[in-house]
């Protein structure tokens, strides 16, 4: 299947989750500081936050629901998947329902004869443009009326982050004459169907279940100027999408319901610009976690309310938990799963309550 890439609407996507990341010098420091004068309840809730909106391609700790009120996020096997309520949905809410996004995620991948991912040294060091180095598979879900079911809506590609081999913007004085030269470079490539830009292909057990082309996007990267100009070639983003609604994409998601991985290629002409794989176990589950935490009444408190004090090993492990909060899990899908198998096999029990303070002695009554 060839996919019909909306590079349009992937600029208006991603702009959600990097639109602070313009290029030039941004520090950690300065992020920090900024987030608690423009921010106050995002860095009120600190880490949870981070760790929340890491668990989605294009989350923002800008955005309107920046204290988690109306979302929850949480994993299941490898997979990571984070919803939010209809009434604080951005698009298309009334019409459509919640979303709920549900992403396999790969850690990069490698490189081949044309480019090749950034690597640590080269990449972000803030949490947010982290995701830059991971490879995202992300599949948009929406709950329309009557009835609310989930149904596939949107996919969205994202390799992570690379960096052209040809160095096409070698020479480049300023970061704007760096993203033109690669991107003049990128949209040059010309395959034989006439396609222009990469290709990019997404394989499961049975062989290709997608495939499509794209001339990317800059990625934005928090990294100096200088060190961007050094590389020869501004770090580029081959993201894909597909509106899975009106076209969809039967073969891939058969792979994802299936809990299988997949294996992404991107190329050009000349050859590999990187390979890396998504792992998509639990994709199945996921979209359960997140269809009981968007019934869950709980899950229209801010995050930093649920995620009170007092939970200890046993209550993540619990099936029976609310599923609001599993926002505020800190523990990877393997470290879950761990936990529940401990949970029934009676390794691990609950921690037991602390005793009641009781009041001190007054003084003795006086002798009769």
């Amino acid at each position: 299947m060839t996919g019909h890439l909306g590079i349009a609407l992937g600029l208006a996507v991603l702009a959600l989750g990097l639109g602070a990341c313009g290029p030039g010098e941004t520090t950690d420091e300065d992020l920090t500081r900024q987030a608690r004068r423009e921010m106050p309840k995002q860095a009120e809730a600190g880490g949870l936050m981070i760790q929340h909106c890491l668990r989605s391609p294009s989350c923002s700790l800008t955005r309107a629901s920046a204290d988690g009120a109306g979302e929850a996020s949480g994993v299941a096997g490898w997979t990571r998947w984070f919803a939010q309520a209809a009434d604080i949905v951005q698009e298309g809410g009334a019409d459509y329902g919640a979303r709920l996004l549900v992403s396999a995620v790969g850690p990069g991948g490698g490189g081949g004869e044309a480019g090749r991912p950034l690597t640590l040294d080269e990449s972000p060091s803030d949490p947010m443009s982290a995701r830059l180095i991971r490879s995202w598979l992300t599949v948009e879900f929406r709950t329309p009326p009557p009835d609310g079911a989930p149904e596939p809506y949107f996919l969205t590609i994202m390799p992570s982050a690379v960096l052209l081999a040809s160095r096409p913007g070698e020479g480049a004085r300023t970061r704007a004459e760096l993203e033109e030269k690669t991107a003049a470079a990128v949209d040059a490539w010309t395959w034989p169907d006439g396609q222009h830009g990469a290709k990019v292909e997404l394989f499961a057990r049975k062989g290709l279940v997608w495939s499509g082309y794209t001339v990317g996007m800059p990625a934005h990267a928090r990294i100096t100027d200088r060190a961007a100009l050094r590389l020869g070639s501004e770090p580029w983003l081959f993201y894909a999408s597909q509106n899975i609604r009106d076209e969809p994409a039967r073969d891939l998601l058969a792979a994802l319901e299936a809990d299988e991985s997949l294996s992404i290629r991107v190329s050009a002409p000349s050859g590999a610009l990187q390979s890396d794989a998504l792992y998509g176990k639990g994709f199945s589950e996921a979209v359960r976690a997140g269809m009981e935490a968007l019934a869950d009444p709980d899950t229209a408190r801010p995050l930093a309310e649920r995620c009170g004090a007092g939970r200890d090993d046993f209550y993540f492990a619990n099936d029976g938990d609310l599923f609001a909060v599993r926002s505020c899990d800190p523990r990877t899908g393997e470290q879950v799963a761990q936990l529940a198998y401990q949970a029934q096999q009676g390794l691990i029990r609950p921690r037991e309550p602390e005793p009641e303070p009781q009041p001190e002695p007054g003084p003795a009554p006086p002798a009769d």
